[in-house]
Formats: C-alpha cells, structure tokens, sequence
C-alpha cells in the first residue's frame, strides 16, 4: 500500500489532539437497568469530545440477536460529528467476549458446532468447549 493512501485512511483519525478509540462492549447482563444497543448507551454522547473513534464489540451485539443487530447497524449514522466508527470484529479472542461469542453461536444461532481458533489460549476457548451437548472443532494448522 502507498504511503499517501495509509495517510489518507488516518487523516479522519488524526483530526483530534487525543486518538483514543472508546469500546462498545455493553453486556446487558452487567447493566441491567439501561438498553444496550450501542447507538441507545449514551458513552457516545459522553465522551464524543475524547474519542477519536467508537468500536462496538459485534460479537456482544450478535449475542443479543435481532435487537442488537438492529443498534448495531444504526452506529455508524449515530456516532457523534467527527468521531468515526470502527467495527471491532475480534471474536472469542479474550475472556470477555468468549462467553457472548458460545452464547452467539450456539443459543441466540442455534449452530450444533463450531469452530475456533486456539491461538489466544484457554480464555479463547473456554467457553466454548465448556458446551458439553455441542461439538467444538479446534483449528489445529491454516
């Protein structure tokens, strides 16, 4: 890639003095009391003048089916002016989103199976493998 083009691709993001990217992972499960799709939270709103970009946390919202898909979708068009929107598509990688990844793909989906990648160690795959009824096929070479 030319380096005009990377620079291209940054300039959106160099635009404030502070290039801090605020995560969306909102787990209903921990904030009970308020709705969680991400254009709804109200992070966005609070902390639009420190962040340069906002990351939803796709597997979280894939977690809460239908509803999260649909606030999903509405983050782009929602982030605040100036402030950009980067899908964060790291699935089951850490503790925090392995446990909404197994309940993404075998509750909310239904899927009989799945597949992992075991590279992020056991935080990655707990989960999953914790699901005796299912079946869990570990990518062993790529």
């Amino acid at each position: 890639m030319r380096m005009d083009s990377i620079e291209k691709r940054l300039a959106p993001y160099r635009n404030k003095e502070n290039l801090s990217c605020v995560g969306l992972d909102l787990d209903p499960r921990l904030m009970p009391h308020m709705e969680v799709s991400p254009p709804s939270c109200g992070v966005m709103n609070a902390a639009s003048e420190l962040a340069c970009a906002y990351k939803p946390n796709l597997v979280l919202c894939e977690a809460l089916a239908t509803e999260g898909l649909r606030g999903l979708k509405k983050t782009p068009s929602r982030v605040p002016t100036g402030v950009r929107a980067m899908g964060n598509a790291s699935k089951g990688d850490i503790g925090a989103n392995s446990e909404p990844c197994a309940r993404s793909l075998l509750e909310t989906l239904r899927f009989n199976a799945a597949t992992l990648n075991p590279l992020r160690g056991q935080d990655a795959i707990s989960s999953l493998t914790a699901c005796a009824e299912r079946a869990v096929l570990i990518n062993c070479k790529t």
